[in-house]
């Protein structure tokens, strides 16, 4: 059985998308069962099986993109409006010249979803890989720094 036909039997009411996209995005943050990783070389792929699907039911290992990919599909899958952003998450201020820098390496990407009249964000990626993810744009404007 896929993974999104368990999470979604869960006692959820069928009218609360956010505590399903909260579980749906908690599958992907629970210990030990997705690994993240930018090196795709080693992972065996299953010939004739969709990506995404490989991804979730047989190897598990992948970045943000998978990630994001995967969560986008089970919330569309449940009827939640679900899109895929990519863009780029952080970066290094730089005092002298009063800006941020942002490199290759801050690259990302993550789910935003549509409840209650506004997309929310959600980020399977995040708990699987904290080290990846050291603070975003929204932490630097919040804390004044971007003012």
């Amino acid at each position: 059985m896929c993974c999104r036909e368990t999470v979604a039997a869960q006692a959820i009411p069928a009218d609360d998308a956010y505590r399903k996209a909260l579980a749906l995005e908690g599958h992907f943050h629970e210990p030990g069962r997705y690994a993240y990783s930018l090196n795709q070389l080693g992972v065996e792929r299953q010939e004739g099986v969709d990506p995404l699907e490989d991804f979730v039911a047989n190897h598990r290992t992948g970045h943000c993109e998978y990630f994001a990919s995967a969560l986008v599909i089970m919330l569309r899958s449940q009827g939640i409006p679900a899109r895929l952003v990519i863009g780029y998450h952080g970066g290094e201020y730089n005092p002298l010249g009063d800006y941020y820098q942002v490199v290759q390496g801050n690259a990302h990407a993550w789910v935003e979803v549509w409840l209650d009249g506004r997309w929310q964000r959600f980020d399977p990626t995040a708990a699987v890989a904290p080290e990846r993810i050291e603070w975003g744009m929204d932490a630097a404007i919040d804390s004044g720094s971007l003012a």
